[in-house]
């Protein structure tokens, strides 16, 4: 086995002008197109299905499920290459090609991926007898299958770089000196979580994580991290896909068992579904999850069976993209354009219900396509949105880096050495670059839905409030400033979230800014600048005096003598009898004077005020 993988790398210099020969190969299918200059990609487009048990009643269920989320990311490299290839300012004149395999979220099939990618003899037969080697490798999801590639390719000068492997481990310059990634190292992520859970006042936390580098280092980076903040960790479960039944349980156990409110899951989506599973089968609820940014944004946390247990986790997301181009891309795949092309046979059966297959034998119990079945009935399918991407644009950064690197290779020198002083911004406004770890600069999305949620009902609060008090007398009256600067609030707020998600890169920021501070503005402008008028303009009106000009008449204060007026006795422009005394109602100057007016021709009605105004501390008295 060590001599086959030794010939496998000795094709990489096959470029300098000797022959290759391969000695054999893993034979595994690839998604293929040739090119002047070769880039390779593994995925894990396969995974273990964990939810299906065996319990030999039957069948036994199939070993692995189509995983659309990863289909998609290869999809992107494909999308993104051949966007390049018809750019005429990057790369002209030159052609690049693509080898894509499958490494089921395994890093011993990544190492046999990223083997046979350094052999570069695809299946069929090209023109040159032999292919290219691959210049760089796009790979791969899971930070163990990066440290395989890392370790296998990496002494070759072959640059890998990473979409989705966040462990600070990689960042090892002197063991993978190679790597490169399009996502925040850990190191972030770490010190993040910890301020996260500083900022709430959580002293007392339990952790999960998964047992590989990225829950490991993860969970270790984090304790380190809450330690200077004085935050005790109660536990620290284990979980991955492969485990047993039995110790999933034992994590149930400890869970349930614990005091803790509040738990960090470091653990990506497929290792910690058996215990969200378990957890909602046995109804725990209650529990403030932290999630790591690997399953914070999954689709299985979030559906209605997950939703009770899992519903209003916390954490931190990876950058967004809005790429338009992509929708007609990904609607234009189709099986029957090239029946052997791997994965997307898969795709089509997972997505449209039925097997794309003219042989019967092959479909087993599967329903046959008519074959006039499209991909427009499922465009509702978030594997089509394109408005929201996340780990796909990190695909599409990667494939630019090694573009802009090729494409600044003038000199006899690596594809790493060009690679590390790539600098470009994109079409999207994103500056793309590496520092000397081969990490992008960190940037995460906070979930504001929660923060945006919280304003709007305190928005919705401070209007309530300002509507029931518009009865106040005109000095003592804020409504009409308070509706008039919540309806900007609200106005912005309201714009603000098409506009957010809706905004590519760095300007999601500059939108938020925007929000933030035109609805402050409007907040102090209308509420303070009829004040700063008054002060500046009108010094005269601000005094106590005018600020106490009204009076009010608590309800059941009543005297008998108020019968004894008559409207005869109000003078003309006045309030009438009735009016004067309507319980609960704040008078204006008009009305004090009324009042003033009556208790000049009844001593009783002025001893009735004289009561009032002592005993409610009224603005206006009567002498």
């Amino acid at each position: 086995m060590r001599k086959r993988a030794l010939v496998c790398l000795c094709v990489l210099c096959m470029n300098t002008g000797f022959g290759c020969e391969l000695l054999g190969n893993f034979d595994m299918p690839s998604l293929f197109k040739e090119g002047e200059i070769m880039i390779g990609g593994i995925f894990p487009v396969f995974n273990k299905d964990v939810s299906n048990i065996a319990t030999f009643d039957g069948e036994p269920p199939p070993p692995v499920m189509f995983d659309l989320r990863a289909f998609r990311w290869a999809q992107m490299m494909i999308f993104a290459i051949e966007e390049i290839n018809t750019d005429p300012a990057l790369l002209p004149n030159i052609s690049l090609g693509y080898r894509i395999l499958n490494s089921c979220s395994s890093p011993t099939n990544t190492l046999r991926a990223a083997l046979t990618l350094a052999s570069s003899q695809n299946e069929k037969e090209t023109a040159s007898g032999c292919s290219p080697a691959v210049s760089a490798v796009i790979a791969e999801a899971g930070s163990s299958q990066s440290l395989a590639v890392a370790g296998i390719i990496g002494p070759f000068q072959v640059p890998v770089v990473s979409y989705f492997s966040t462990c600070a481990c990689l960042s090892n310059r002197a063991k993978y000196p190679t790597f490169f990634r399009t996502i925040p190292s850990d190191y972030f992520q770490a010190k993040a979580l910890a301020a996260l859970v500083k900022h709430f006042g959580w002293e007392w936390i339990g952790a999960i994580q998964s047992d590989n580098d990225y829950g490991r280092n993860g969970v270790l980076a984090f304790k380190e991290e809450v330690k200077k903040f004085g935050i005790c960790i109660a536990f620290v479960g284990t979980v991955l896909r492969t485990y047993p039944q039995e110790k999933i349980l034992k994590v149930v156990e400890m869970i349930k068992q614990s005091t803790v409110k509040v738990i960090l899951a470091f653990t990506p989506e497929g290792d910690f579904y058996p215990l969200m599973r378990e957890i909602v089968k046995q109804n725990i609820t209650g529990i403030q999850w932290i999630a790591s940014e690997a399953w914070i944004t999954a689709a299985r946390p979030s559906t209605p069976e997950m939703y009770q247990a899992f519903g209003g986790a916390l954490g931190f997301v990876v950058q967004k993209m809005n790429i338009p181009n992509l929708y007609p891309f990904l609607m234009n795949i189709n099986p029957y354009r090239d029946p052997s092309e791997p994965f997307v046979k898969d795709f089509w059966e997972t997505m449209v219900g039925c097997k794309p297959s003219s042989n019967v034998s092959d479909t087993g119990a599967a329903k046959i396509c008519a074959g006039n079945e499209t991909l427009m009935d499922h465009t509702q399918d978030v594997f089509f949105n394109v408005s929201q991407l996340r780990v796909t644009y990190n695909v599409y950064k990667a494939v630019y880096a090694i573009a802009h690197a090729l494409h600044q290779l003038v000199f006899c020198r690596p594809v790493t050495h060009h690679l590390q002083r790539v600098n470009f911004r994109n079409q999207f406004g994103d500056d793309v670059f590496f520092d000397q770890n081969g990490n992008p600069p960190a940037s995460y999305d906070v979930a504001f839905y929660v923060v945006l949620g919280y304003i709007g009902f305190l928005a919705v609060v401070c209007l309530v409030l300002a509507f029931l008090a518009r009865k106040l007398p005109d000095n003592f009256n804020e409504a009409k400033f308070i509706t008039f600067s919540m309806l900007i609030f609200c106005a912005v707020w309201i714009t603000f979230i098409p506009a957010y998600v809706s905004s590519p890169g760095k300007f999601t920021v500059a939108v938020e800014i925007f929000a933030i501070l035109s609805s402050a503005f409007g907040l102090l402008i209308s509420i303070f600048a009829p004040k700063c008028y008054i002060i500046i303009i009108k010094p005269e009106k601000n005094t106590r005096k005018h600020a106490h000009q009204g009076i009010h008449l608590a309800p059941g204060l009543w005297h008998p003598s108020a019968n004894n007026l008559i409207d005869s006795k109000v003078p003309p422009g006045c309030c009438s009898q009735k009016d004067v005394f309507l319980a609960t109602t704040f008078f204006s100057r008009t009305q004090v004077r009324c009042l003033q007016y009556a208790s000049e021709n009844d001593p009783g009605i002025t001893t009735l005020l004289r009561k009032c105004s002592r005993s409610l501390f009224l603005p206006y008295s009567v002498t």
